[in-house]
């Protein structure tokens, strides 16, 4: 006998798979952040923005957004920014834009 799968179940398992997903995707977000993001913007004085599908990292002395793409013979600023744009599949997304802000000095 054939088993008959409603639209409607197979819409909630797709659903439950894609929930667990996103948490995964959280999971690396935060370690990545914790990891890479806090000890680049405390070591170099800088703050960390996400949002609306982006991310900039904002010098607070200049009051301006610092373009990586103006340190690109610096491997650190370089290996960031690839950390960073690393595409989230399904969720038309990149990594760097799904972080929590961070201040140095600020709460982490």
């Amino acid at each position: 006998m054939t088993t008959v799968l409603s639209t409607e179940a197979l819409e909630r398992r797709i659903a439950l798979f894609f929930e667990s997903y996103k948490e995964t995707v959280d999971v690396l977000a935060s370690f990545v952040r914790r990891t890479e993001v806090i000890p680049f913007c405390d070591k170099h004085g800088v703050q960390f923005r996400a949002g609306m599908g982006t991310w900039t990292l904002y010098d607070p002395k200049t009051q301006k957004s610092i373009w990586i793409s103006t340190y690109r013979k610096n491997p650190e600023f370089v290996r960031l920014q690839k950390l960073l744009d690393t595409p989230v599949d399904g969720m038309d997304q990149y990594l760097g834009s799904l972080m929590k802000d961070y201040t140095p000095g600020g709460a982490k």
